[in-house]
């Protein structure tokens, strides 16, 4: 499912309230479930409120996603972001050729200006399918992993980035370290 052609009435940015099936895992396990929930979500995008809707009284009219489930906070613990078009696909071969031939040149094309641009699509990717915080690798380009800080902070979604760092196989114009 798109959800952005979908459901096009979904908020690009905090705040919003939305009301659907909610489930999430407990600290002290097990599992929450509200078959008619809503959350709040503020302007810094934290999650303000959990409630049935029967008991919801806030201010704000929840936007009806029903059925769908949301799980709120979800953190994915490994991307990079360089490779996000290349989410999915895959190869017949050996890895080290789909490095080469796949990998590297999208990671090249994840530098400068441009990539601004692409953090800022790739983190609403995220966003949509209920991420709220992501753990990534940038390419090895410094102005490339300070667009994608900047991207994260104009979006407020929460990440843990840093920049790829490498001494052997590069995909720039770097020597390789001991040569």
């Amino acid at each position: 499912m798109n959800f952005r052609s979908e459901l096009p009435h979904l908020p690009l940015k905090p705040p919003f309230v939305l009301r659907a099936r909610l489930m999430s895992a407990l600290t002290g396990g097990g599992l929450f479930f509200e078959p008619d929930g809503v959350i709040s979500v503020d302007a810094a995008g934290r999650i303000s409120g959990i409630s049935a809707a029967r008991s919801y009284s806030g201010a704000t009219t929840p936007i009806d996603v029903r059925p769908l489930v949301i799980c709120p906070g979800l953190i994915d613990t490994h991307a990079h972001l360089p490779q996000m078009p290349l989410t999915g696909t895959s190869a017949p071969g050996a890895l080290m050729d789909w490095l080469e031939k796949e990998m590297a040149p999208a990671e090249r094309r994840f530098a400068g200006g441009g990539s601004l641009r692409a953090a800022e699509s790739y983190l609403q990717i995220f966003a949509s399918v209920g991420t709220t915080t992501v753990t990534l690798y940038s390419s090895v380009d410094a102005e490339a992993t300070d667009a994608g800080f900047r991207a994260a902070a104009a979006h407020g979604i929460r990440i843990v980035l840093g920049q790829c760092l490498m001494d052997r196989m590069r995909y720039d114009d770097a020597p390789e370290a001991g040569a």
